[in-house]
C-alpha cells in the first residue's frame, strides 16, 4: 500500500501546483458595451425588453492555461468609491431600489471556458432599453492558471499547468503523458545542473536511463546525511516511477497496455512533486513534505 502522502497530494493538485509555480490566482477585470444579438431579437429602441446577451473575453494575454475561473462579479461602472473594492456588489441596474432593479437588469453567467485558448464566454440577459447598450459594464473573473515567467521549474512547471488542463478535461491520457513529461524535464534540467560542477569522467550522461539519472539527482540532493534506501518513502517512489515508465513506454511504442485510469493519472502528480520536494527542498519525510505544499497527511 502506497504511503498516505501520494493520495493527499493527489487530492490537492491546484495547492499543491501552487507551490511548484504551475498555477496561479489572478482577480481580473474587463470592461465592455453590452452588445446584445439581434440574430435572436429584434430591436426595441427606447422600449424596455429582455435581449440576449452572449460576450467572450480573452486572457491569453496574462495566462497560458487556465484550470479554474469564475465570474465573482459584474455590474455597471460607478465613481462610488465601494465599486473599486472587490469586496462590494456592483451595480445590477440602472434605476430602482438597492434591493430590486426596475430597469437596465442584468443577468450574466458563464456559458463556457476554454482553458487552452485561455477565453470565457458569458452570455445571459439585459432587461431594458438601448440606453444600456451604450453602458460599459463591469466584468470581475478570478482565475486559476499558469501565468508564464512566475516560476522556476523550466518547462516542468508548464507540463504540469497543461496536464491539469487536460485532467480538469477529462483527458487521462493526456493528462498522465503531461505529468511524466513534466518529471523527464525537471530530471534533465537537473541534470544539466549538476554536470556543470563535474568532469567529463563523472557526469550524467545523456544515454543513461531515467531511472539511473533519477537515483543520481535524488543522491546529489539528499548528499551524505542520509542513504537512499533509508529514505521511506523511496521504495514507494521507486514503484511508482517503474509503473509510470512502463506505461508511459508502452503506449508510446504502440505496445499492449491498459487504459490509463485517474489512479495513473493521480499517482504521477504525486511522484512529481515528491521528487520535486526531495530535490528542490530537501523534504525526505511524508510529513515535511506534506507540510511543503501544505496539504493533510
Amino acid at each position: 500500500m502506497l504511503n498516505k502522502i501520494f493520495k493527499s497530494l493527489s487530492l490537492a493538485k491546484l495547492r499543491v501546483a501552487f507551490e511548484m509555480g504551475a498555477t496561479h490566482v489572478l482577480e481580473v477585470e474587463r470592461s465592455t458595451e453590452i452588445l446584445p444579438d439581434f440574430d435572436f431579437v429584434s430591436y426595441g429602441g427606447l422600449t424596455d425588453k429582455d435581449y440576449p446577451v452572449l460576450e467572450e473575453f480573452s486572457f491569453s494575454d496574462q495566462f497560458t492555461f487556465i484550470h479554474e475561473l469564475e465570474l465573482h462579479d459584474y455590474g455597471y461602472g460607478s465613481d462610488h468609491p465601494d465599486q473599486a473594492d472587490w469586496n462590494h456588489d456592483l451595480f445590477k441596474w440602472t434605476s430602482g431600489s438597492v434591493s430590486r432593479g426596475d430597469a437596465g437588469i442584468l443577468n450574466l453567467r458563464i456559458l463556457s471556458v476554454d482553458r487552452f485558448a485561455c477565453r470565457a464566454v458569458v452570455h445571459g440577459t439585459l432587461q431594458g432599453s438601448s440606453m444600456e447598450m451604450n453602458m460599459d459594464v463591469l466584468f470581475r473573473f478570478k482565475i486559476v492558471g499558469f501565468v508564464p515567467g512566475r516560476h522556476d521549474l523550466g518547462y516542468a512547471a508548464e507540463a504540469v499547468a497543461e496536464a491539469l488542463s487536460f485532467e480538469s478535461e477529462g483527458k487521462m491520457k493526456q493528462a498522465f503523458f503531461g505529468y511524466f513529461a513534466a518529471l523527464d524535464s525537471f530530471i534533465e534540467s537537473e541534470r544539466l545542473r549538476i554536470n556543470k560542477g563535474r568532469d567529463e569522467s563523472t557526469v550524467i550522461k545523456t544515454e543513461q536511463k531515467l531511472k539511473q539519472k533519477l537515483d543520481i539527482v535524488v543522491k546529489e540532493a539528499i548528499g551524505t546525511q542520509i542513504a537512499l534506501n533509508d529514505v521511506k518513502i523511496w521504495g514507494d517512489v521507486k514503484n511508482v516511477f517503474s509503473k509510470c515508465e512502463d506505461l508511459r513506454n508502452r503506449i508510446a511504442h504502440n505496445e499492449p497496455s491498459k487504459a490509463i485510469s485517474k489512479v495513473d493519472v493521480d499517482e504521477c502528480f504525486s511522484l512529481v512533486a515528491i521528487v520535486i520536494a526531495i530535490v528542490k527542498h530537501n523534504k525526505t519525510e511524508a510529513k515535511h513534505i506534506a507540510a511543503h505544499y501544505g496539504v493533510e497527511l
